[in-house]
């Protein structure tokens, strides 16, 4: 036999211990680890992979409602955590559209589990997901579905009337709908109890003074230019604005706006919400006043004129007219169709014919008395009066809808606010509002006199304040005059602050 053959093997064999020997037992761990955590990328990453390769996911979500980018969101689901911190952190689970990716520069969306409600802008879509950065959020309750609100506000579920916004909820809308807020800032949120979509009405006081919240114009802008126009049973015109998801309304007082709403979920909602105008004040409250204004010893029967006055944050219909025996009787109410006879009576006087002469010839002689003492020096504010005494202790202060605050120097006054036409004589100036102030003790007397007045105004170059009994007042892109009708409120008007 051949010895130089077991040579040959044995050679070989060690040869091949020596290379096994050669690769560690170290070295094939990490080999394996690195593997697998090779693996867990690209498998965590595949939709990402693909789409840099341009290769299209056959398993991408269908989702029914179609989200683009800067869509600004509003909805509800329950959202999870998820673990592609690339993208997005947590994942809405909506359950009639599918997923939302959800994440936050400012909010630990950690904090929040089950069911949630979320707002704001659509960032991206990635693999038909779209992806939202949050800007708010709310928990909900499961049991109730209702908003966990910081204020610890209840979610409105009965019939209400939003007397701030001139809306009114029925129980029937409470079937299909939730009011999610009441009015603040100057918005209203309803929730779409069958699909969790959330709208938003924003609504603002019409002004003739101010381009974007003059009603009549826009009003005429919209009917020119809209894509769809519906009217309601008490004449209010609906329009739906070209090329966006927006609609418009408007009454006497307000206007409105829904934008980032389908055509039908808006039909939809409007038809269960009732919106008061005049012709509404008209047919259900004036047309039916003797059920309003009356007392067990009289009742209004015959209107003479009317009025809608703002008093104390309020709107309040100021109502003359007379009885049965032609006495003269005044009537205020205020408008509130989730009430008996759609308004509520806040105060009723009647007055004999004779007594009313007496009171308008009394009022008169005052009038004349206080236009021969009430006088300014010629070359400044200073009077010999005794003043209106000051509180800067005890302030007031009044936010009016269009956004600005008036902090009076004492709260023992009265103040009501009404719709003017006042230039003061000035090229380029136009008062559209004023409130007349009082001392509380002449309360009755504000709307018809004001101790002070203060107008709002729009002013398109400069205002002319060099009479002694005016002061101008600039506030950011705000004007005010302030008129001293009685000197003895001189000190208070120069203390009155205008905030925006």
């Amino acid at each position: 036999m051949n010895n130089q053959y077991f040579e040959e093997k044995d050679s070989t064999e060690n040869v091949a211990n020596n290379i096994k020997k050669t690769v560690s037992i170290q070295t094939l761990i990490i080999s394996v680890i690195t593997a697998i955590v090779l693996m867990i990328i690209v498998a965590t990453n595949w939709n990402n992979i693909m789409e840099l390769f341009w290769v299209e996911n056959d398993q991408s979500q269908n989702t029914e409602y179609e989200f683009l980018v800067w869509d600004e969101v509003m909805i509800s689901g329950e959202i999870f955590d998820d673990w592609d911190i690339v993208n997005y952190t947590h994942i809405l689970d909506i359950s009639e559209y599918g997923e939302m990716g959800l994440k936050s520069k400012n909010i630990n969306l950690n904090n929040y589990e089950w069911k949630v409600f979320v707002e704001w802008i659509v960032e991206k879509i990635q693999q038909d997901i779209p992806i939202v950065e949050v800007d708010t959020i709310y928990a909900l309750d499961l049991e109730e579905d209702e908003l966990s609100w910081d204020t610890e506000e209840e979610v409105l579920s009965e019939d209400v009337y939003l007397s701030n916004a001139w809306l009114y909820f029925d129980e029937n809308f409470f079937d299909k709908y939730q009011l999610m807020n009441r009015w603040e800032n100057w918005e209203i949120k309803i929730k779409n109890l069958e699909n969790n979509l959330i709208s938003k009405i924003e609504y603002f006081v019409c002004n003739e003074g101010i381009s974007n919240q003059n009603c009549i114009k826009l009003n005429n802008t919209f009917s020119n230019s809209s894509a769809q126009k519906f009217v309601d049973t008490y004449g209010i015109s609906y329009y739906k604005q070209s090329e966006v998801q927006s609609w418009f309304f408007t009454t006497e007082q307000f206007g409105y706006f829904v934008n980032d709403v389908e055509d039908q979920e808006f039909k939809d909602m409007i038809n269960t919400i009732l919106v008061v105008n005049d012709k509404f004040i008209q047919e259900e409250v004036l047309d039916d006043i003797d059920t309003i204004c009356w007392e067990w010893w009289d009742a209004l029967k015959e209107i003479y004129d009317y009025d809608l006055l703002l008093r104390q944050n309020r709107f309040v219909l100021d109502i003359n007219g007379s009885d049965w025996e032609k006495k003269w009787i005044n009537c205020e109410i205020e408008i509130d169709p989730s009430a008996n006879n759609n308004a509520n009576l806040l105060d009723m006087s009647v007055f004999e014919l004779e007594e009313l002469e007496e009171t308008e010839e009394i009022e008169d002689a005052e009038e004349e008395d206080n236009s021969q003492e009430f006088s300014f020096n010629e070359t400044n504010r200073d009077t010999d009066v005794d003043q209106f005494p000051l509180n800067l202790d005890k302030s007031l202060e009044f936010t009016s809808r269009r956004g600005h605050t008036i902090v009076f120097p004492s709260s023992s006054i009265a103040y009501a606010g009404k719709s003017v036409q006042e230039d003061f004589d000035q090229s380029g100036v136009n008062c559209f509002s004023v409130m007349n102030v009082v001392e509380y003790a002449q309360k009755d007397s504000v709307d018809t006199n004001g101790n002070i007045k203060i107008y709002e105004c729009s002013v398109n170059d400069w205002f002319d304040d060099s009479a002694q009994n005016l002061i101008y007042t600039n506030v950011w892109d705000k004007h005010f005059v302030i008129e001293i009708v009685n000197p003895a409120w001189v000190d208070f008007a120069n203390n009155v602050k205008i905030k925006i």
